[in-house]
């Protein structure tokens, strides 16, 4: 039989059985509420087979019409409605009073409107606010009607707890039975509607084996002769399992297995409660409701609840991908889960279903099946490309990423060094990044063959930046030079449709130079690049870091005049571009500087920094670098004083602090210094090999404020030319070095304190505490925040 001949087959067989159950489903339910309605007038008048009953009904029409959590939920609220009337019929119960009958009236038609109303809501907010609705309504409601409404409220009185006081009376059995279903139901109702998770453990096997064991447990205490018939159902429950591993053979769903025998073991009970139930009609005899016979029980209608679980409509194989990649189109993962295990009964393994995901090119689609399946990642060949545009678009990693890099190093290079300067960017420190070390590494080594070896890049003294222009690092195509710094340049590139900021070192082969520090600065990195990146996504006044490409070797190579490697891969910090400048440039505005908002927009933007350079030090580490330079603006701040300090005010404009880059952690060894606002004890730390402190973050905050306000660097000239002197001096090997910052301590000290009249008393006060000479004295930043709040 071909495979195209079995589809519709099956759905013809499903289809069958299906409109057989349901038919076969009324038919039992007109034997049970005849047999219900025969026995009103028996003495023997027990409640909860009644609702059992009712619920078997229910639960069996739920099956066939859906079988999901929601349509489970509707018939345990169904059958309390139509079996809760019958209360009234047992004594023990009757005769409520006028309060009691008003609260049972209650629960009665919340069983009917809840479920009408829950129709259209479903989710977590669903969920609470309908168990809040049945705790705080159905649940007093109906266990007061049963008992009486007490006079005091405690623990033993309270809905549930006060029916396990006399576990052994009719009513307290009643109350647990309707209070565990209301609870329950509520559960399952708050579903969305026809949810499925689109496992078959969850789907089928589950409500399949706890329907067959609700019928089972019932029946073994109320039903008469049902031991074989239970023991049937609980064997068929139980194959529903196999569903779980393999859905199919060749089309044909094995959860069929099930749903047939199921369905000619309910039809012969119908069979043999046929003639009973025409005699009970025509003869009207007073029964008593218990022991019920199998026909009339919940075991038949448990093994329709089978059919109608287990009998799937099964498509054609081209409609399966259709309906697969309608779901995936909308993002409906359960339902694409689902389609793609139809799919593999007919011989369709996961990886040619990734393959027509990939031709596709829908992202979202290719990273979920990345991240829910097991995939021969070189199956689908040079198709495999279109998932490193993917992951770079998305800006995400999957947890396999290790893989899709091997297989690209078979398929396609460029691809793979693609992917492998993304997954270094994302500043991970696991296998992944490990890979992608190996790949950049081989690919550069390969580089150096006879057709490229031709290519030269000059020395570093004589580097130019534009050589980068329109040349592509770690994926992002550099665009031009937005700037040239003391120790580093910043390029313009972009990745797709954004712009970015790429901060590259100066390097240098010759200690005396200044730059040598750079060459320390970015090596660092490379130990804090996953956690500085943290950082800058995680405070909204940081300039964010996107990735961090940093390998010493080949740091060390540029360094011993290997500049190929330094045109080709730079050491590089991926940055937000910050398109609104920097403090600095707006310092030389003079028609912003000289407005009457001035003071009031330096105050807005050292509250910001202020915010950054806390966070920074709560995570344990130090700027290094606060300056004017560094405090940037995401967008033009504005023309006029008032318009920048209204766009900064409301948020139109942002400002973020720049080069986390520079960063070390408390304590640890830094090569980092501004001259012209840092403090002397930082250039002594430098020298001594002592650690980081935040207390010269505070120093420069301080500095970059009188800067704001003045235009003029704090420090005076002859302390930042003594401080460059110490540096150099211990660049050459001299032994006197720390003789310079003597002097400039000396220097500092009779000029501390004197500062110009035209600055505001509040940052006077500011300023004179943070720029303290000695370090202890300082305040925290956080103290000076509330200074300037």
């Amino acid at each position: 039989m071909s495979i195209s001949r079995v589809p519709r087959i099956v759905n013809i067989t499903s289809r069958v059985l299906k409109i057989l159950g349901i038919l076969e489903t009324l038919f039992f339910g007109i034997f049970i509420f005849a047999y219900i309605a025969l026995t009103i007038n028996s003495k023997i008048y027990p409640i909860i087979p009644i609702y059992v009953l009712m619920l078997s009904f229910f639960l069996a029409i739920a099956s066939f019409v859906s079988g999901s959590p929601k349509s489970f939920g509707y018939a345990i609220f169904l059958s309390l409605f139509f079996g809760s009337p019958f209360l009234g019929e047992i004594p023990s119960i009757a005769g409520l009073s006028t309060s009691q009958a008003d609260l049972f009236v209650i629960f009665f038609l919340y069983c009917l409107f809840f479920p009408l109303i829950m129709i259209r809501f479903g989710g977590k907010k669903a969920f609470i606010g309908a168990l809040i609705a049945t705790l705080l309504i159905a649940l007093p409601a109906f266990t007061y009607s049963l008992t009486l409404i007490p006079s005091a409220f405690n623990v033993n009185n309270l809905p549930i707890v006060i029916f396990l006081n006399y576990p052994n009376r009719e009513v307290d059995n009643i109350g647990l039975y309707v209070s565990f279903m209301l609870i329950l139901g509520t559960i399952l109702i708050s579903f969305r509607r026809g949810y499925k998770t689109g496992r078959a453990l969850f789907d089928i096997f589950l409500p399949s084996f706890l329907i067959s064991l609700f019928a089972l447990s019932f029946s073994l205490i109320y039903v008469n002769n049902s031991i074989s018939y239970s023991i049937i159902l609980l064997i068929l429950a139980l194959l529903t399992i196999i569903t779980v591993f393999r859905r199919g053979i060749k089309g044909v769903p094995l959860n069929l297995i099930s749903s047939i025998p199921s369905f000619i073991f309910s039809t012969l009970l119908a069979y043999a409660g046929y003639k009973p139930f025409l005699y009970l009609i025509t003869h009207h005899p007073s029964l008593s409701l218990l022991p019920l016979p199998v026909y009339f029980s919940p075991i038949p209608l448990a093994f329709l609840s089978l059919v109608g679980l287990n009998s799937p409509r099964v498509a054609d194989p081209s409609t399966l991908i259709d309906k697969l990649f309608n779901a995936l189109r909308q993002r409906d993962y359960n339902s694409a889960r689902h389609y793609i295990s139809l799919l593999r009964t007919y011989n369709f393994n996961q990886n040619d279903i990734f393959c027509r995901v990939l031709s596709k090119r829908d992202c979202n689609s290719i990273l979920w099946m990345m991240e829910n399946y097991d995939l021969k990642y070189d199956y689908c060949g040079r198709l495999l490309t279109n998932s490193v545009d993917c992951i770079i678009s998305k800006n995400t990693l999957p947890s396999s990423t290790d893989e899709i890099l091997d297989a690209l190093e078979k398929i396609d290079l460029e691809s793979a060094e693609k992917l492998a300067g993304f997954i270094l960017s994302k500043g991970t420190r696991d296998i992944r990044a490990e890979k992608a070390k190996k790949v950049i590494s081989k690919l550069i080594t390969q580089q150096q063959t006879p057709t490229t070896i031709n290519e030269k890049a000059p020395p570093l003294d004589q580097w130019d930046p534009n050589l980068w222009k329109n040349r592509e690092i770690y994926g992002y195509l550099v665009e031009g030079v937005l700037g040239t710094g003391g120790t580093s340049y910043v390029l313009l590139a972009s990745r797709g449709n954004e712009k970015y900021a790429i901060k590259i070192p100066k390097l240098s082969s010759a200690q005396k130079e200044a730059t040598r520090q750079s060459f320390t600065t970015f090596a660092d990195l490379s130990k804090e690049s996953s956690n500085l990146q943290r950082m800058s996504e995680s405070n909204s006044n940081i300039v964010r870091i996107y990735g961090m490409f940093i390998d010493v070797n080949i740091i060390k190579s540029i360094s011993l005049g290997d500049t190929i490697y330094y045109l080709k891969n730079p050491p590089a910090i991926v940055m937000e571009l910050m398109e609104g400048g920097t403090l600095n440039d707006l310092i030389k505005r003079g028609e912003i500087v000289n407005s009457k908002y001035w003071k009031e927009i330096v105050k807005e933007v050292f509250i910001r920094i202020g915010y950054a350079l806390s966070y920074i030090h709560k995570e344990g580490y130090v700027h290094l670098d606060i300056k004017p330079q560094n405090i940037f603006f995401d967008k033009f701040p504005g023309k006029l004083g008032e318009e920048v300090l209204n766009n900064i005010r409301n948020g139109h404009v942002k400002v973020k602090l720049g080069d986390l880059g520079s960063a070390k952690r408390i304590g640890e060894r830094f090569f980092e210094y501004t001259p012209d606002y840092c403090p002397i004890d930082q250039v002594r730390s430098i020298l001594m090999g002592r650690g980081a402190n935040p207390s010269m973050d505070v120093y420069a905050f301080g500095a970059s404020i009188y800067k704001a306000l003045t235009g003029s660097s704090y420090n005076p000239i002859e302390v930042i030319k003594l401080m460059d002197s110490a540096i150099d001096s211990y660049l050459r090997g001299e032994a006197g070095f720390l003789s310079y910052l003597d002097q400039a301590e000396v220097i500092y000290r009779n000029y501390y304190g004197k500062l110009p009249l035209s600055i505001p008393d509040v940052y006077k006060k500011i300023i004179i505490m943070a720029t303290n000479p000695e370090p202890s004295k300082r305040p925290t930043i956080d103290e000076i925040l509330k200074m300037l709040a």
